[in-house]
């Protein structure tokens, strides 16, 4: 996908979430999550580890029986740094939007799906100079929801997101 498109479907995306969450929509439900992401990368046969705390937010469009329609935003920050040599490497932040389809299994557990849009950035600093590069590329991945604690994986141009979140 062109670099031209992502920005505008990233902000139609969020756009979405925000209206459905204040929808006057009875099916409209609002979730909030925090917790920790484990990210892993692979840069030139270098792995790359952080740890970041992350947030979402998100509604829920629609139901029918067990399978529900929800847009979220989420975004957070790297905690931690990864030395490469004499160079630090740390996520300074992420924000996307994403579609989530969920299906419930039972009373405890429901299962979903996530694609969308995502931008990240990132720097490498090493003394006195430093280099910071930014993107939006497509992301999906999957997860569970088990009582109030979510488990997800996503993957963001070979870059992969392990969270637990917190539903509050």
């Amino acid at each position: 996908m062109r670099a031209t498109f992502k920005q505008p479907l990233l902000l139609a995306t969020l756009a979405l979430g925000l209206t459905a969450g204040f929808s006057s929509n009875a099916h409209a439900k609002v979730y909030v999550e925090a917790g920790l992401t484990d990210i892993s990368s692979d840069v030139n046969s270098l792995d790359l580890n952080h740890l970041c705390v992350i947030g979402v937010v998100g509604s829920t469009l629609s139901q029918n029986g067990d399978v529900a329609h929800k847009v979220e935003g989420s975004g957070g920050f790297g905690l931690n740094c990864d030395d490469i040599g004499n160079v630090n490497v740390k996520l300074q932040h992420f924000v996307g939007g994403a579609y989530r389809p969920t299906l419930r299994l039972n009373d405890v557990v429901d299962v979903y799906g996530r694609v969308g849009l995502f931008h990240t950035s990132a720097k490498a600093s090493s003394g006195s100079r430093s280099y910071t590069e930014s993107g939006t590329d497509a992301g999906f991945g999957f997860g569970a929801d088990i009582y109030s604690f979510s488990v997800s994986f996503l993957t963001i141009d070979n870059t992969n997101f392990l969270s637990v979140t917190y539903k509050f």
